[in-house]
């Protein structure tokens, strides 16, 4: 009996194609980093997308899943998936209004890195079943996108978003983006053990001044195997490693072979040859 999945060559084009083993292997290998370790894994979905692929990452091992906004959390939830990170701030009434009915029903987690977002998000916890919601402080650990810098500054701030009612601080976060630019392995793994150990010393910090600093929890698909091996970080938050790309592949975290999407095209026409000499102009002449 014929297998009924398409062929390739029955497939319309141009179409993405996932190879399920080799993702599946970069799952597993993920999940088996994180147990070893001795952290939790929350990979970050906003590269697949998928419900479907978020189970498979659960099943291998995952803590819960990172969403980028209140959309993918609230079609991650219709699919069951509860133990939810948002990974950027939420401001705007219409949306603070889908994060109260989010916290109805998900055990979420929103980050934050200003008093006015946590304030905001304060007023939806309160008004939620749930009196309150849990927030991750968001901290600049080089990539100059979220957050303050490690030390003082994110001191400050997690104390004061802390005292903000309906809020409970329960972690600090980061975003690893900046190691794409490392040019080295050995400046990649020196940059991202670098970045998660001022992290680890906010957190201690903080820790010290009376708040309870529950997860510390980097985030970088070329990072992650050396952010779970910092003492001190509890999870890490990679997403590109489902599928890999040519990314992971230039910073040395995946071979060629790891990468699990490829796009499927079809040529309809393929140029003519180039004359003698280089020459170029249209075609056909003028």
């Amino acid at each position: 009996m014929r297998d009924e999945r398409p062929l390739l060559e029955e497939v319309d084009t141009p179409a993405l194609v996932v190879d399920l083993d080799v993702m599946d292997r970069n799952i597993e290998r993920m999940a088996t980093r994180a147990r070893e370790a001795g952290v939790r894994l929350r990979p970050h979905a906003k590269t697949h997308k998928s419900p479907w692929i978020a189970h498979r990452q659960i099943r291998a091992g995952a803590a819960g899943i990172t969403v980028a906004k209140l959309g993918e959390a609230e079609v991650m939830l219709d699919a069951g998936i509860t133990d939810i990170l948002v990974a950027y701030p939420i401001v705007g009434e219409l949306k603070l209004r889908r994060l109260q009915r989010l916290l109805e029903e998900a055990d979420l987690i929103i980050s934050v890195d200003s008093v006015e977002a946590a304030e905001a998000a304060g007023q939806a916890g309160r008004q939620s079943g749930r009196g309150r919601v849990r927030v991750y402080v968001d901290v600049d650990t080089g990539h100059r996108r979220l957050g303050q810098a490690p030390g003082a500054a994110t001191v400050e701030l997690a104390e004061r978003i802390a005292r903000v009612p309906g809020v409970e601080v329960v972690g600090l976060m980061s975003h690893a983006g900046h190691l794409a630019g490392a040019s080295s392995q050995t400046a990649l793994t020196e940059e991202a053990r670098r970045a998660a150990q001022a992290l680890v010393e906010t957190a201690e910090v903080l820790r010290r001044r009376g708040l309870a600093i529950e997860e510390v929890s980097p985030g970088s698909t070329p990072g992650a195997v050396f952010d779970a091996g910092v003492c001190g970080v509890t999870e890490i938050r990679p997403g590109t490693y489902v599928f890999n790309d040519r990314n992971t592949v230039e910073r040395w975290a995946a071979a060629e072979a790891d990468c699990a999407l490829t796009v499927l095209t079809t040529v309809v026409s393929p140029p003519p040859p180039r004359p003698a000499g280089g020459g170029g102009g249209p075609r056909g002449g003028w």
